[in-house]
């Protein structure tokens, strides 16, 4: 239970410094500068995309640590989504945001869950299966 904590909570934090290096990478590859704080369509795709990629590492992280037990994939990912989500409220084009912060986080956590193989069931067996 507590690797599985662990996981979660360290898989989060690598995910959003991926988030942060890619998206920093593609503001200065794709620079935008509106007067009027809107974000132009290469800047909307950065964005989505390093939450994307965050959410993919942080579920391949976290399935790595917890023994490919998929919910901690679908947690990391659940966790960078509201972290996209609380990020693409600030901007004029929230909705666009969420709905492609949502697509990405999700379908990478999918994705990772896959790539791993991992399954539902609890990777650690007892080891004396009585009745308690």
């Amino acid at each position: 239970m507590l690797r599985s904590l662990l996981a979660v909570i360290l898989a989060v934090l690598v995910g959003v410094t991926a988030a942060q290096i890619v998206e920093r990478v593609g503001v200065e590859a794709f620079a935008s500068g509106d007067a009027a704080g809107t974000l132009s369509p290469a800047h909307q795709l950065v964005l989505v995309a390093s939450w994307g990629a965050g959410a993919f590492l942080a579920a391949s992280l976290a399935l790595l640590i917890g023994r490919r037990w998929a919910p901690l994939g679908w947690l990391t990912a659940a966790s960078m989504l509201l972290l996209a989500v609380i990020s693409a409220v600030s901007s004029p084009q929230a909705v666009t945001l969420i709905v492609g912060g949502a697509v990405a986080t999700l379908s990478a956590g999918f994705g990772a869950i896959k790539l791993w193989r991992a399954t539902n069931v609890f990777p650690v067996k007892p080891k004396n299966p009585g009745l308690f």
